[in-house]
């Protein structure tokens, strides 16, 4: 879904590199230059596609947060929560997920961890958002998103030209086995407690 080219990513790259070995530059300035350097791939993505803003949705960005809350001071950061038993259904299912559900529920607790405490609010708005929410009530939950992004338009019109599934909530539950079960409490049980999404073992 990007949409600038190989050739116009690793002629930006040149141009950056070619900067930052000509002069003499402090932490904050090589982050300065490497923010102009992103901002100038992406305008090309949103002159293609005849956008005004981009939004980069990369999951592992939860593990470098203070990273980017230096690159974009005061940028927004959306963090979506969901069940992580749904979240190891879904990855399962992909070719470069996991290959069994506990190293599935490693993962998702070590990226909820990282995006809860990685954060500087000093630095980086930030916003947590339950995916269950999006799907129950889309357009009162949009609504607080584009709030959030200080951003104008019509829930409505938008939620229009995207489908909802509402069956990929608690997906696990005709998924998992009994060991998985247990093999997903016992790497990230405690984690769905205090996300309130069990209030206690019981469901294994």
């Amino acid at each position: 879904s990007i949409l600038y080219t190989a050739e116009e990513l690793e002629r930006e790259t040149d141009l950056w590199l070619e900067g930052l070995q000509k002069g003499s530059f402090s932490g904050e300035d090589i982050y300065r230059s490497a923010k102009d350097f992103v901002n100038r791939l992406f305008a090309l993505h949103c002159e293609r596609v005849n956008k005004r803003h981009w939004i980069d949705k990369t999951p592992g960005l939860l593990n470098h947060l203070e990273g980017l809350s230096r690159l974009y001071p005061g940028a927004k950061c959306i963090h979506i929560i969901r069940d992580g038993r749904d979240v190891a259904v879904s990855t399962l299912s992909q070719h470069w997920g996991p290959n069994n559900v506990r190293t599935a529920a490693q993962r998702w607790k070590k990226l909820m961890l990282a995006g809860r405490k990685g954060v500087d609010s000093s630095r980086l708005n930030y916003m947590e958002l339950r995916y269950e929410s999006l799907i129950d009530s889309p357009a009162a939950t949009l609504t607080g998103v584009l709030d959030f992004l200080e951003l104008d338009g019509d829930p409505k019109e938008m939620l229009s030209h995207f489908k909802l599934h509402d069956r990929s909530i608690g997906a696990w539950r005709t998924v998992f086995t009994g060991e998985d079960r247990k093999s997903f409490a016992k790497a990230a049980g405690d984690l769905l407690i205090e996300l309130g999404y069990e209030r206690d073992h019981s469901w294994v």
